[in-house]
């Protein structure tokens, strides 16, 4: 059966109308419709045939149609169960596995063989979260995410920027970030109001979630704009402890949050634990 052009404005449109509905952005869904950028994003995962894949937010499979047969398996996580008849129709693949699930909640464990590598449009309102859940939960190796252009901007951001936060430092924690490429809004439906960019997210090895180092880096980061000392004083630490990790991890007492890197971070986390 041949293939649907997915990229196709009138087709997607079609596809919709035929399923009862409305293109409007109360669905939660911006369906990409540009050929060149889906062949970008694909390029970039760099996928082979022995690639397990995990998809987020497929909605009418214009990435899984092309996913689906380069790779070994190809796991599909759609909330909305409206998209799951119209995948099964645009994904018609023995290697893909369609499940009705908020991948915010989903048992991450049950899905064998585990994903290696991840790419999606991801619905906007989950980036943050998700990634943060999927580098803490799983062993995906490489993420080749479209997201919202501000997401992408915090995602990637260095110290000493506005953009740099809690979300940064957890992320960089984890794995290397970079933004691979802008994408206009002219190429998704319904339009929305901002752009939006691709990342790539690549692993490093051996590092496992460290919910201590997480809480001391969000404690921080709430209080951004005070110094790191009045930063660990505001976050619970009395002021002889605060100075003593400061001075042990040789942190200048007087920088900010956005000042540090992750190093910083792990650093001051171990002589807390120590004084």
């Amino acid at each position: 059966m041949k293939q649907k052009k997915l990229t196709n404005p009138s087709v997607v449109i079609g596809i919709l109308k035929k399923a009862g509905l409305r293109l409007t952005k109360g669905l939660g869904q911006h369906f990409l419709v540009d050929e060149n950028i889906r062949r970008k994003i694909i390029e970039a995962a760099d996928l082979d045939n022995s690639d397990v894949v995990l998809e987020v937010g497929p909605g009418i499979g214009t990435l899984s149609q092309e996913i689906a047969p380069k790779v070994k398996k190809l796991w599909l996580i759609e909330l909305d169960e409206t998209f799951i008849p119209i995948l099964k129709e645009n994904v018609p693949s023995d290697n893909t596995e369609i499940r009705n699930e908020d991948a915010l909640q989903i048992n991450m464990a049950s899905l064998d063989p585990a994903p290696t590598k991840m790419v999606s449009n991801l619905p906007y309102n989950i980036a943050a979260p998700l990634i943060i859940r999927l580098l803490s939960e799983t062993t995906i190796e490489r993420f080749v995410l479209m997201v919202q252009h501000e997401a992408a901007t915090r995602l990637s951001a260095g110290p000493h920027s506005k953009e740099y936060g809690a979300l940064t430092v957890k992320v960089a924690y984890f794995a290397k970030i970079k933004k691979l490429f802008d994408v206009s809004n002219q190429v998704l439906l319904p339009k929305p109001n901002v752009r939006s960019a691709v990342i790539e997210i690549t692993r490093r090895p051996g590092q496992k979630a460290d919910a201590r180092l997480f809480k001391l880096i969000g404690g921080l980061f709430a209080h951004r704009r005070k110094s790191v000392k009045r930063g660990l004083i505001l976050a619970g630490y009395n002021k002889e402890t605060a100075e003593k990790a400061l001075q042990e991890s040789g942190i200048d007492p007087k920088k900010r949050p956005e000042n540090l890197v992750v190093v910083d971070f792990q650093a001051l986390d171990t002589s807390l634990a120590k004084v």
